[in-house]
């Protein structure tokens, strides 16, 4: 799932292919379904923030966004994501969070 943190981290933009290797991966829906817009929204990203999430601070600027999630309130397990948008900083954030916990 890093690999595929690192590809949204490198998107200029939203892409339904990742969306649906973002469910491929994590076996989300089935291969008759659209896939939800991870890489374009904000609020479908934070589906994807596991449940044992402490916090999750936001930076935005002009040129791109960073996305932190704590998983502890000692910021011991700290997830980081970085993208174009909110949106893909979050996706990437969110699946490195997965990946070291195995919650995905």
């Amino acid at each position: 799932m890093n690999d595929l943190a690192d590809k949204i981290e490198a998107l200029e933009g939203p892409s339904r292919e990742v969306d649906a290797e973002i469910e491929r991966e994590l076996a989300i829906g089935c291969q008759w379904t659209t896939p939800a817009r991870y890489t374009a929204s904000s609020d479908a990203a934070m589906t994807l923030v596991p449940e044992w999430y402490v916090a999750i601070h936001k930076w935005v600027y002009p040129d791109h966004a960073s996305v932190a999630i704590f998983g502890d309130e000692d910021g011991d397990n700290l997830y980081r994501g970085r993208g174009r948008t909110e949106a893909l900083a979050l996706c990437a954030a969110a699946l490195r969070a997965r990946q070291e916990t195995n919650d995905g």
